[in-house]
């Protein structure tokens, strides 16, 4: 029985699509976690709360709002020289 018109996105994709769950939220949340980047755990737990509640993975703007962020801030962690300015110059 599909699911129409739901609100509540985490439950529905945790039936439908578990590995799209643990790849798209549960893997940053653990890099994050080992790397210590606060503001990219920040990120994660607040968008998977407002999964909670809203739809957002179901409509472009939210997969363009989570793809950008999330790949952004991913790129951020991963950075070693991210505070040195004059490496990336040299």
């Amino acid at each position: 029985m599909p699911i129409t018109n739901t609100c509540k996105l985490i439950l529905p994709l945790a039936c439908s699509d578990f590995f799209f769950l643990l790849i798209t939220l549960l893997f940053p949340f653990i890099m994050a976690i080992k790397k210590k980047h606060a503001i990219f755990l920040l990120f994660i737990m607040l968008f998977s709360f407002n999964l909670l509640f809203e739809s957002m993975l179901e409509r472009q703007a939210g997969v363009v709002f989570y793809a950008f962020f999330n790949g952004l801030l991913f790129y951020y962690m991963n950075d070693n020289n991210s505070g040195d300015a004059k490496s990336k110059l040299n």
